[in-house]
C-alpha cells in the first residue's frame, strides 16, 4: 500500500510542480520588468527543487517497481473508475496483456459480464465501507479469450485528505490449482469406485480409532452399508472381539499385522497398516479384509479328504508308494515304514535307488517301467532292496498311473515276497530231491532186472 501511496505522492508533486511553473511562465509574459530578475531567481531555483525531488521519487519508483514485479501473484492498481493504472509481471502473465495495453482497459474489460454484479456488490458493501475485500474469487478473460478463475482481496486507497484515489488488489491465478483439483477430484472418484467394487473391504480410522472410511462389497456380509460405520469408534464396534481391538492396538503402536479374524460366523483375512504424517507420527491405521469363509472351507474339507485318504492308505497292508513322473516319491504309508524300517520322511524326494540292493537290480530297465506305467501302461516287476537293518529281501511291485491331489502320478503297490521266494526255493529243492530219488529208483530197478535175466 505504501508503493501505491509514494507512486500517487510523485504524480501529485508533478503536477504541483507544473502549475508553479506555468503562474511563473505567465508572470514573465507580463514582462513587468521590475519582477523579471526575482522571477528568474525563482524560476531557477524552482527548477533545481524540482530536479531534486524528482530524482528522490525516481529512485523510489524503481525500488517499488522491482517490489512489485518480484511478488508472485498479480498486482493491479486501478482509479475510482476502474482504469487500470499500474501492473506488474505476473499479472501481465496471467492477463496476457503487456503493460501498455493494461493501461487502455478497466477491470471491467477483463472480467466476464455476469460478474459485475458480483464485483460491485464487493466494492460497495466492503471495500468502500472498510477499506479492504474479503478473498473472493471471480473469473478473468485472458487476451486470447481464455477464461481463467482467479482469487481476488482489493484494498482502497486514500490521500491525505481521506479522498478515495484508487483500489489495488492482489490477484492469483487459480486456474492451474483448478485444473490439479478436477485431476484430483477424478482421482479421488476412480478409487472410490475401485474400493466399492473390491471384493472385500477397506477401512481407515484416525488417530483416535474413529472411522474415516469404510468401503467394499463385502460390508453386506456383516450386514453393513458402505461409510455407516464412519465417525464411530472401532473399540466400540469390535468390544466383544479382543482379539481385533490387540491388532488394532499393534497397528498404532507401528507394527503392520496380519491375522484371520471371525465375525459374524464369516473368515476375514485382514492386513492392519499404521498410517503417517509428514514428520513420520503414526496417525491412523489402514486396513484390507478379505473373505476367506469360502477357502476356509475348502482347506476344512481339504483336511477331511486328506485324513480320509491317510486313514485308507495306512490300512493297507500292502506296501504302497506315491511316485512322480521321475519316479520320485511324493508319499508313502505306514507299511512302508514297518517294511523298511525308516519314518516317513526319508522316502519323500527320493528315488528307488536309495532303497536298491547294491548289484541286484536292473535300472535300466525299471526305469523304463515308470514311464510306461506314468503313460497307462501298467508294469511289473521284482525288485531287490535292502532294510535300514541291512536285511535284503525281495518284493514284488505293480506300478499303474494315478491322480494324486489333482496331478498326474503313479502308485506303486509292493508286496514282501521273501517268503513266496523262500517257498519257491523249497519247492525246487523238494522237486530236485524227488527227481534225485526218482533217479536213484529207475537205476535200482533196471539194475535188478538186468541181473534177472
Amino acid at each position: 500500500m505504501e508503493n501505491i501511496k509514494n507512486t500517487m505522492k510523485f504524480t501529485n508533486i508533478q503536477k504541483q510542480s507544473e502549475e508553479k511553473l506555468n503562474q511563473i511562465i505567465s508572470d514573465i509574459e507580463k514582462l513587468n520588468l521590475p519582477n523579471v530578475k526575482q522571477n528568474l531567481f525563482q524560476l531557477q531555483r524552482l527548477i533545481i527543487e524540482l530536479e531534486s525531488e524528482n530524482e528522490i521519487l525516481r529512485n523510489e519508483a524503481k525500488k517499488n517497481r522491482k517490489l512489485q514485479d518480484s511478488i508472485m501473484d498479480g498486482f493491479v492498481f486501478v482509479n475510482m473508475q476502474g482504469v487500470i493504472i499500474e501492473t506488474n509481471d505476473s499479472f501481465q502473465q496471467i492477463t496476457g496483456y503487456n503493460a501498455d495495453e493494461l493501461k487502455t482497459l478497466t477491470y471491467f474489460d477483463l472480467t466476464p459480464e455476469n460478474w459485475h454484479a458480483f464485483e460491485d456488490n464487493i466494492v460497495n458493501t466492503q471495500i468502500l465501507v472498510r477499506g479492504y475485500s474479503d478473498v473472493y474469487k471471480k473469473e478473468y478473460i485472458k487476451k486470447d479469450g481464455t477464461i481463467i478463475p482467479v482469487e481476488f482481496r482489493t484494498y482502497l486507497i486514500q490521500d491525505d485528505n481521506g479522498n478515495n484515489e484508487g483500489m489495488w488488489a492482489i490477484v492469483r491465478d487459480k486456474s492451474k490449482r483448478k485444473a490439479a483439483e478436477n485431476v484430483l477430484f477424478e482421482k479421488e472418484q476412480q478409487l472410490k469406485l475401485i474400493l466399492e467394487n473390491i471384493p472385500g473391504m477397506f477401512f481407515a480410522l484416525d488417530k483416535e480409532g474413529v472411522f474415516i472410511l469404510s468401503e467394499g462389497q463385502q460390508l453386506a456380509s456383516i450386514e453393513k452399508k458402505p461409510n455407516e460405520v464412519i465417525g464411530k469408534s472401532v473399540f466400540d464396534l469390535f468390544r466383544n472381539h479382543p482379539e481385533i481391538i490387540s491388532c488394532i492396538k499393534r497397528a498404532f503402536n507401528g507394527e503392520v499385522v496380519v491375522n484371520e479374524n471371525l465375525i459374524e460366523n464369516i473368515f476375514f483375512h485382514v492386513t492392519y497398516s499404521p498410517t503417517r504424517d509428514r514428520l513420520g507420527e503414526i496417525n491412523g491405521v489402514i486396513g484390507v479384509s478379505i473373505d476367506i469363509t469360502q477357502r476356509k472351507k475348502a482347506e476344512e474339507l481339504l483336511q477331511i479328504s486328506e485324513k480320509t485318504y491317510r486313514n485308507i492308505l495306512n490300512n493297507v497292508t500292502e506296501a504302497i508308494y506315491v511316485q512322480d513322473e521321475n519316479g520320485c516319491f511324493l508319499d508313502v504309508n505306514q507299511a512302508v515304514e514297518k517294511l523298511y524300517g525308516y519314518e516317513q520322511d526319508y522316502f519323500l524326494g527320493k528315488t528307488p535307488e536309495f532303497l536298491s540292493a547294491p548289484g541286484k537290480n536292473d535300472f535300466e530297465m525299471i526305469n523304463n517301467a515308470v514311464k510306461l506305467a506314468f503313460n497307462d501302461i501298467p508294469q511289473q516287476f521284482e525288485f531287490w532292496g535292502i532294510k535300514k537293518d541291512g536285511t535284503i529281501f525281495p518284493k514284488e511291485v505293480n506300478l499303474t498311473s494315478t491322480i494324486y491331489f489333482g496331478q498326474k502320478a503313479i502308485i506303486a503297490v509292493a508286496r514282501d515276497i521273501t517268503e513266496r521266494k523262500h517257498n519257491e526255493e523249497a519247492i525246487r529243492e523238494s522237486e530236485k530231491r524227488f527227481k534225485t530219488m526218482a533217479e536213484n529208483m529207475s537205476n535200482a530197478l533196471q539194475n535188478i532186472l538186468s541181473r534177472n535175466h
